[in-house]
């Protein structure tokens, strides 16, 4: 993920729909971070928080 950020911020500035294209992929990549990081968790967090 940090080597997409890091070819994104080397672009220069997008035209057209490139812009977009290139959120709808930030935002993919943060979708799969976070979804991989609460598996690794297993759900640990809610257990705690039930009485």
């Amino acid at each position: 993920m940090r080597s997409a950020v890091r070819a994104m911020l080397r672009e220069t500035a997008p035209r057209g729909g490139a812009a977009l294209a290139m959120f709808l992929d930030a935002a993919i990549l943060v979708v799969i971070a976070a979804t991989r990081w609460h598996q690794l968790r297993h759900h640990d967090q809610q257990a705690q928080t039930r009485p």
